[in-house]
């Protein structure tokens, strides 16, 4: 089994900026994040092709599914589509606001005024 933790991070525009964690358990056949979301939109795909609900989902998020819509999906049967690509589990986190890396947490300027 491998684990694959990645960040989509919505910012680019939208303030403030936010992000999903999408945290996720998959076969030893998946050995990239490339083949992660190969296998995620493969699971979807066939699961919006092949369900009623997956073809409603894909009407809610207008023709263009995202790991933000993914978050508003609770059908047990996309779970299904996924394992058959390889997936064991999937979990999504929101993130509420999400900083730059480079986001600086000291400086020599901060660190005088914390002695005052």
């Amino acid at each position: 089994m491998n684990n694959y933790r990645i960040l989509f991070i919505r910012g680019m525009g939208h303030l403030p900026n936010t992000g999903i964690l999408l945290v996720v358990t998959t076969q030893p056949t998946i050995t990239t994040t490339n083949e992660l979301i190969t296998a995620i939109r493969k699971g979807v795909a066939n699961w919006m092709l092949n369900t009623e609900e997956g073809k409603k989902f894909l009407n809610y998020a207008g023709d263009d599914f995202n790991i933000g819509d993914l978050t508003s999906c609770n059908d047990k049967e996309l779970l299904n589509y996924l394992t058959v690509q390889g997936i064991i589990s999937l979990k999504l986190e929101d993130y509420d606001e999400v900083y730059e890396y480079d986001t600086s947490l000291a400086q020599s300027s901060m660190l005088e005024e914390q002695n005052d």
